[in-house]
């Protein structure tokens, strides 16, 4: 009397171990990337720069501080509205100061690129874009 529905029960359950996993791997394929946040401190908004040598904390008055990891020699601070190439500082480029540690800084435009410059070596070494706060 209940072979029937034993049967049917089997067959369910192995059509669904199949399509189950399957229907999972496909959602996940299927997502949409999510926004990456910068993350807030309380100090401001925390941007990595593109190679990852500095940090650039932008506070909530618009001036900026850097942080370095890594150790340059020479390190000196530039901006640009123009994006950074391999052949060297991009034309409109504003010298801002010699980095230091627990100096803040401010920003010669609205938005743009800060340059991570080594003076040492004659190259860049990094760069971030910073967008305009609101």
């Amino acid at each position: 009397m209940i072979a029937p529905y034993r049967s049917s029960h089997r067959h369910t359950f192995a059509v669904l171990a199949i399509l189950l996993p399957a229907l999972l791997a496909m959602g996940v394929a299927g997502r949409h990337p999510q926004a990456r946040v910068s993350p807030r401190t309380h100090e401001g908004l925390e941007k990595a720069s593109a190679a990852g040598h500095f940090v650039l904390i932008v506070m909530h008055d618009g001036r900026f501080a850097v942080r370095t990891p890594v150790a340059i020699p020479d390190p000196l601070l530039y901006w640009t509205p123009y994006m950074p190439t391999d052949e060297g500082l991009p034309p409109g480029v504003h010298f801002l100061a010699p980095w230091a540690r627990e100096r803040l800084y401010e920003p010669a435009s609205q938005s743009g690129y800060l340059i991570l410059y080594s003076g040492a070596y004659g190259q860049i070494v990094d760069y971030v874009r910073v967008e305009s706060q609101p």
